[in-house]
């Protein structure tokens, strides 16, 4: 049973927008260059560069959703609203 039925949040749309820059939810080690989509990694490690193992990350604004993805997975309400 989910600790809530609903859950709610909102989120900046400029890292997915054509009027933004479209880096999506790409973060990039600033040590080593390295670009990795966070959802590919698992969340306690998503702060370690995956290539050299720095913590020196450029996120996206839109790491906001990459958390909600997270606790959405992890909790499963039964209703979702999100606005951007």
């Amino acid at each position: 049973m989910p600790d809530f039925d609903l859950f709610t949040f909102g989120s900046p749309c400029q890292d997915f927008s054509v009027a933004g820059k479209q880096k999506g939810s790409t973060w990039t080690c600033k040590d080593c260059g390295h670009e990795y989509n966070p959802l590919d990694i698992h969340y306690s490690k998503r702060n370690i560069c995956p290539e050299c193992d720095s913590k020196n990350i450029e996120k996206t604004r839109s790491s906001l959703v990459v958390e909600a993805l997270r606790i959405i997975k992890y909790k499963k309400p039964k209703y979702l609203l999100m606005e951007n």
